[in-house]
């Protein structure tokens, strides 16, 4: 789509902009910062808009089993868990979350939820869009819930073991495995599958999670994003994103692939230490394939290049 590498970004003016626009509309804002975040630029809101929150610690066990303190997404859900409480103490019913280093047109988002009853977004998450290409990914730009759910969804990431350490696909089968009260539901098996292969029950079971834990929003909202000052580029429009306007729905895209060929097999083994074992293990592994891919690469160069020169010299 576009770089979304880590970069120094001051989101204060669009925090202003986004907090005095909610306020406009009629919505009740708030932005969750960390205690240790400096806050002169923000001065000019109302202490009601603004909490400040120290991330928790926690006992070694969970450490074990969650990389806390390296993995960044602990950090967003632990702070909108804290938010959405504070919401719920002032009789808030739904919720909407959004980034505070991301362009949005509020106005479109907040007339395109407010339609969407507690009783229809009960145990669901309402994300941007699907991607047909990897579907067991959630895209959390932003989202909407009733507040209960909400407050379920966020703890549920933060206290349930990690599935894996990517958050996208974390939060899509977690949250569906975390409202199951029979562990034999839990088919943990199906939950690794390596892209872009998937088999056909793997494909059962992303498509029972879109029918029971998420839905997605309209298209207009996420053409029109800027992500730290900079326009989505004409590519952030893909066509294998399906939107709830889109032609082509959720449930008839599953039943298009029935007559299509499946896998067996298919599993991302890298993926499969983090069922048991902190996704620490996981990270590492990446990175030392990551390396050794590279390693590989500049290996075939060489040997290219020698190969070349030995056959220019016996000429």
């Amino acid at each position: 789509m576009k770089d979304l590498s880590p970069r120094d970004h001051d989101s204060s003016e669009n925090c202003l902009d986004l907090i005095r626009r909610i306020h406009e509309w009629g919505a009740t804002p708030i932005l969750i910062t960390w205690d240790n975040q400096e806050l002169k630029n923000l001065s000019d809101l109302n202490s009601t808009d603004i909490h400040k929150i120290t991330f928790p610690e926690f006992p070694i066990i969970r450490r074990f089993k969650n990389n806390y303190y390296k993995n960044s997404k602990y950090r967003q859900f632990y702070s909108t868990a804290v938010g959405s409480e504070i919401l719920r103490s002032k009789g808030i019913e739904s919720i909407l979350k959004i980034r505070t280093d991301q362009g949005i047109e509020i106005e479109k988002l907040l007339n395109a939820v407010v339609g969407i009853y507690p009783s229809i977004s009960k145990g669901r998450i309402f994300t941007p869009l699907m991607d047909s290409d990897k579907p067991n990914m959630f895209y959390d730009f932003y989202y909407y819930s009733d507040t209960q759910t909400m407050i379920d969804f966020n703890w549920a990431m933060m206290l349930q073991k990690e599935l894996c350490t990517n958050v996208h696909y974390d939060a899509f089968y977690n949250w569906h495995f975390s409202k199951l009260e029979n562990r034999k539901e839990k088919k943990l098996g199906l939950i690794y599958p390596q892209h872009p292969r998937y088999t056909q029950k793997q494909l059962d079971l992303i498509e029972k999670i879109w029918d029971e834990s998420f839905a997605v929003l309209p298209q207009a909202i996420w053409a029109q994003l800027n992500w730290r000052g900079e326009p989505f580029d004409e590519s952030a429009v893909k066509h294998t994103f399906i939107y709830s306007d889109s032609t082509m729905t959720i449930s008839e895209y599953f039943r298009s692939l029935n007559d299509k060929v499946k896998p067996k097999v298919s599993i991302d083994w890298i993926s499969l230490p983090s069922l048991v074992i902190t996704s620490r293990v996981e990270d590492s592994i990446r990175r030392m394939a990551t390396k050794m891919s590279s390693v590989r690469f500049h290996s075939r160069r060489i040997l290219r290049s020698l190969t070349r020169k030995f056959i220019t010299l016996f000429r």
